[in-house]
């Protein structure tokens, strides 16, 4: 139970085996344009430098990939109060090949949820506990103002169409997921994006992320493999330690029911035959 605890805990932060953000290496001088690099505001807009979900398939062990946008969120709500989140821009034929999704995270299963925002590009999925605060029923319209990057900003009136209680890499800030195919439509190019990716059992994330400048042509930013995630915690000490405290606490527990029987079972022996 507990090593499917940090299973489902790892994966739910990732969001998949492995995800990255896609930057384009400078040129002349291989160096990374990104955050780290010269800052964001030199950073590109758009994302049409970017490969398609299909060119990873190129990658050693990969067998899916999607395209995921994350950008900061303001909701203007009915009350006109302004709540900030995040936006979870998805690709809705890819994700669900990709994505890790448990089924009691939502009263629908994550296809049906995608179908949902196949009705209509201006469709989204909301948290049920935002519903319930703000009284949203499915079919209410919101205004939504999505930040793709530093200075493009996107305000339009979004659908209600479905909800979930929890979804992968959303916590406590309020996360609307939707329709990346929208945001599109409207920039009239993809905006920048990361890529989640779904690889074969025991494939090694870090050569797949080694082999994505020489196969790609991008270079790799904030990396993160659910699977070596796994490993890390299960090899911490502190893990060993309770593990090992629990071993020897079930161990003694059974040997004193065992001790118990006996002594059980010696005294009735010895009832019966003086009695």
């Amino acid at each position: 139970s507990l090593d499917r605890w940090l299973e489902d805990r790892m994966y739910y932060r990732v969001g998949a085996d492995l995800t990255f953000e896609p930057y384009p290496p400078d040129q002349g001088t291989g160096t990374v344009t990104g955050p780290e690099g010269v800052g964001p505001d030199a950073e590109p807009a758009s994302g049409v430098w970017i490969p398609l979900p299909y060119e990873f398939l190129r990658l050693p062990g990969v067998v899916a990939a999607t395209r995921v946008g994350d950008y900061p969120l303001e909701i203007r709500v009915g009350t006109g109060d302004e709540v900030s989140g995040r936006f979870l821009a998805v690709d809705r034929l890819d994700f669900p090949s990709v994505a890790w999704f448990r089924r009691d995270l939502a009263q629908e299963p994550l296809g049906a949820l995608m179908n949902d925002l196949a009705l209509s590009p201006e469709n989204v999925l909301v948290p049920r506990q935002f519903m319930d605060q703000y009284r949203l029923q499915i079919g209410d319209k919101v205004r939504l103002s999505v930040t793709v990057s530093p200075g493009v900003r996107i305000n339009e009136v979004f659908t209600v169409i479905g909800t979930f209680d929890h979804f992968p890499t959303a916590y406590e800030e309020v996360t609307i997921v939707g329709n990346l195919e929208r945001l599109s439509d409207i920039l009239g190019l993809p905006p920048r994006h990361s890529i989640w990716l779904r690889t074969k059992e025991g494939t090694e994330g870090q050569a797949v992320f080694n082999a994505v400048p020489r196969t790609m042509g991008v270079e790799v930013g904030k990396p993160m493999d659910a699977r070596a995630l796994i490993r890390e915690e299960q090899a911490k000490t502190e893990r060993v330690g309770v593990f090992g405290t629990l071993s020897i606490g079930f161990l003694a527990a059974v040997a004193m029911a065992g001790m118990g029987l006996l002594l059980y079972s010696y005294a009735s022996l010895r009832e019966r035959l003086y009695s």
